[in-house]
């Protein structure tokens, strides 16, 4: 019966399904947006930051025998600027805003342009923070004399963002 109603809709009032579904959306948008500004969701990833606290738990000395580490920073991926989650309000009100307005506005590619700059900073920042991290993670592990001049040390990226230059945004 919805599905009719919905053909119905479709074929007798198709001038309004554009601007419906971009309301139904935004009440959405702002809905979820209020809700996780004032009670934050648990997060699925550590920060950078987070990451180097765990890596320091593992690793409080030097080994005796040779040690592969694998950290893998999660940061310079969607949501964006998950470093801001443990800032003020504010940092919270940023995050979600940016990231669910980049979801919001996915299926509008045209009005989702306009923001790319605001995307490509909270970008940049997050590959700041994770630059920050690994200063931080290097400085530790030559203290404790695991890094030294005779370690390899490799440093590869998953894959990178798209932010409009072939028609689309994120990966």
């Amino acid at each position: 019966r919805v599905y009719a109603t919905h053909q119905w809709f479709r074929m007798y009032v198709w001038f309004l399904e554009v601007p419906l579904t971009f309301f139904k959306r935004f009440i959405f948008f702002c809905y979820y947006f209020l809700h996780d500004v004032i009670n934050p969701p648990p997060f699925d990833f550590f920060t950078a930051g987070e990451m180097n606290e765990e890596v320091k738990k593992a690793v409080t000395r030097k080994p005796t025998q040779p040690l592969f580490l694998w950290v893998h920073y999660m940061d310079p991926h969607t949501p964006y600027g998950m470093f801001l989650k443990h800032q003020s309000i504010r940092g919270r009100v940023k995050y979600f805003f940016i990231n669910y307005l980049l979801d919001f506005l996915n299926e509008y590619p045209r009005i989702n342009r306009f923001f790319s700059r605001v995307y490509v900073s909270l970008y940049d920042q997050s590959l700041r923070y994770v630059d920050d991290a690994l200063r931080d993670l290097f400085s530790y592990l030559q203290a404790i004399d695991v890094l030294s001049d005779n370690d390899v040390m490799v440093i590869t990226a998953d894959h990178g963002e798209e932010f409009f230059e072939h028609g689309g945004v994120l990966h």
